[in-house]
């Protein structure tokens, strides 16, 4: 079963995503904050998804992927937002 982190700090939308995609079949460990989610994201954990909001209380979804990336263990990643910035959008793009 593939295995999704997914973060969002809003708890309906967190909620809804999640339900979605354990209804595709996929196994989702739902997080509202990097800090939360710390112990799933430390190396040698599978992620084969991770949907990770821009901004979040804390680190935010951004940093999360900037630190990932320099880690070079960047799983496969969707940057969500309901109101992100120009610069946060092209942040998200360069960093793949």
């Amino acid at each position: 079963m593939r295995r999704v982190i997914l973060l969002e700090d809003d708890p309906r939308t967190r909620a809804s995503l999640a339900a979605e995609l354990r209804d595709d079949g996929l196994e989702v460990a739902a997080f509202a904050s990097t800090e939360e989610a710390a112990s799933e994201l430390q190396p040698g954990r599978r992620i084969d998804l991770l949907l990770a909001d821009v901004r979040l209380p804390g680190a935010s979804g951004i940093e999360l992927v900037r630190s990932l990336a320099g880690e070079g263990r960047l799983p496969p990643t969707i940057v969500i937002s309901g109101e992100a910035t120009i610069s946060e959008t092209v942040e998200a793009l360069r960093l793949g």
